[in-house]
């Protein structure tokens, strides 16, 4: 059944089978027409078929079906030769009572064999019509008679050759079957194996996977565990700098042995010591992005986020200046903790590196696009050289010295990392002495969880957890 269901599929080796088998029908024809013209030679009262007519015709289809690889042009000609011979032989070998006209019944089932079962059809109506009109031609006993008489015009020698020809004919049809269909086993066979070794070979690969999936996840989570044990026994000597420095000032101070380069060396080492605290809160927070499997998406209106933000940073916004504009942002699936994150460092980043001499203006906004909203982050500050611009999302990246804007240089990798999260991209437009803005989008369909690339997240993990032991 498996294999008779393969011969019904449009495969490129059963249209190739089909092409062969025709190739066989002629070049049997063409060599049967030699022989034939070799007997008629020899005893050439058989009969006056155009042997060689036939045999340069099929010659000519042979061609045909080369150069066109039509099976449905070249077998209806192929047929069509057959049904002209043995039509026109049976109006001179004994008309209905012929067995030329007997013959006629094998070119329906050739055409489908051949070419198609519609083909098959349609020459079984021509076979149809053409045994009612043999039939309707003898009109009276006596042209029965006639024609009845006919089929013993011939002498013994024609039925005995054209028996053996149509018994030659029938086998090699059933041989040229045979053997074709079994190469077209053979090759569904082998292509079979081939397959099953190729589902074997991915289902190693998808082991292999998921072994690797789960080395990965487990590596991920002692990276993480990793990062909050280091991370207090790291702070835990900071603080203890920060506070005994703090004490040996006031101890100065109580003896009254205090100068001004002892304060300020004291100073350096609690700017110092907070300064590292601060790096490694910073750290911990840019290795420890939750992972997918812990995300959680709620539906929020990013203008409600939005104020969250300017109310943490009112203080820092008032002092400053800072006027705030927003228009048009959307509700969408997003990690609202996140988000705020990403709005806070955006916002905190342009109030940083604002103009001294010009009041900060930011602006906010969102503009819906197919698949995505892309928001816009827009200020009047200080810009950023182009040739620079592809460093910022970097970790540890800065473009100005600490003792002129501080910071720790993962903000903006971190906004770049929650973006991802939100499958968005985030860039920036910027000139210097012009402003700057950052674009970042989030996607409609964020219901489910995006996929991690896991790799690429040990990787980042390792190399932070690196640099803090270091």
């Amino acid at each position: 059944m498996k294999i008779l269901k393969a011969f019904k599929l449009s495969t490129p080796e059963r249209e190739a089978t089909d092409l062969n088998i025709l190739y066989g029908f002629l070049l049997f024809t063409i060599f049967s027409c030699i022989i034939l013209f070799c007997i008629n030679w020899f005893y050439p009262t058989i009969d006056d078929i155009p042997y060689l007519l036939i045999g340069g015709l099929n010659l000519f289809l042979l061609a045909l079906l080369n150069y066109t690889k039509s099976k449905f042009l070249v077998g209806n000609l192929y047929l069509s030769i057959w049904v002209a011979i043995l039509v026109n032989m049976s109006f001179y070998s004994g008309g209905v009572y012929s067995m030329d006209t007997f013959s006629v019944a094998f070119i329906p089932l050739m055409a489908i064999a051949l070419i198609d079962h519609k083909s098959g059809l349609g020459w079984f109506v021509f076979y149809l019509a053409y045994i009612w009109y043999m039939w309707t031609i003898i009109e009276t006993p006596e042209l029965d008679d006639y024609y009845r008489a006919q089929t013993l015009v011939f002498n013994k020698t024609y039925y005995v050759v054209g028996g053996m020809v149509l018994a030659t004919f029938t086998s090699s049809i059933i041989g040229i079957f045979y053997f074709q269909n079994r190469s077209l086993i053979t090759k569904l066979k082998a292509k079979e194996i081939a397959l099953k070794e190729h589902v074997s070979q991915l289902n190693r690969q998808s082991a292999l996977l998921k072994k690797t999936e789960e080395d990965l996840k487990r590596s991920n989570s002692e990276l993480e565990k990793f990062a909050h044990v280091t991370s207090h026994d790291l702070k835990q000597p900071l603080v203890t700098i920060n506070n005994f420095a703090n004490l040996l000032q006031g101890h100065l101070k109580k003896k009254k042995i205090e100068d001004k380069d002892t304060t300020q060396m004291l100073q350096f080492i609690v700017a110092g010591s907070n300064k590292m605290k601060s790096l490694i809160t910073d750290l911990l927070d840019f290795a420890t992005l939750k992972k997918e499997g812990e995300i959680a998406y709620s539906r929020m209106k990013i203008e409600e986020v939005l104020d969250s933000v300017q109310a943490d940073l009112k203080g820092l916004i008032d002092s400053n200046g800072v006027t705030i504009k927003k228009n048009n942002l959307p509700a969408l699936f997003v990690i609202p903790v996140k988000i705020n994150q990403l709005l806070q460092n955006l916002i905190s980043n342009a109030i940083k590196f604002r103009k001294k001499e010009e009041p900060l203006v930011i602006q906010i906004g969102a503009i819906e696009k197919n698949k995505h909203w892309e928001f816009f982050i827009k200020d009047n500050g200080i810009g950023i050289d182009k040739e620079f611009q592809h460093k910022i999302f970097e970790p540890f990246k800065k473009l100005h010295h600490s003792s002129v804007y501080s910071g720790s240089g993962i903000g903006l990798a971190t906004c770049m990392h929650i973006v991802k999260l939100h499958n968005g991209n985030i860039w920036l437009e910027s000139e210097r002495g012009k402003g700057s803005t950052f674009f970042f989008t989030i996607a409609k369909d964020l219901q489910t969880i995006p996929t991690e690339n896991s790799v690429a997240r040990t990787a980042e993990n390792s190399t932070l957890l690196q640099t803090i032991n270091n």
